[in-house]
């Protein structure tokens, strides 16, 4: 429907359609995927993304950052991609 995986996280707007229309005799599967396990891992979780985190979502000092409001769109993220496995950050729920 041309929503990309990344609309949140690299800013790809997403154009609304009127109408979506499929043909019923066209296949529209890709397949499942090659890969067992298909994941992400946040690797430079602090201070970038922790840092982005607490000011996008206005967390309170000493608090963590990374909530239910930050995963909701990675997940997201995850499963436009057939995603089945996630790292989650390992930092400290307190802020140093």
């Amino acid at each position: 429907m041309g929503v990309s995986p990344f609309h949140y996280w690299a800013d790809v707007p997403i154009r609304p359609h009127s109408n979506i229309a499929f043909n019923s005799s066209s296949s529209l599967s890709h397949g499942p995927p090659t890969v067992k396990y298909r994941g992400l891992f946040i690797n430079d979780e602090h201070p970038a993304m922790w840092t982005w985190a607490a000011e996008k979502y206005k967390t309170p000092k000493g608090k963590g950052a990374f909530t239910v409001d930050v995963y909701e769109p990675w997940f997201e993220m995850l499963l436009r991609l057939k995603g089945n496995y996630f790292w989650p950050a390992s930092k400290s729920s307190i802020q140093p």
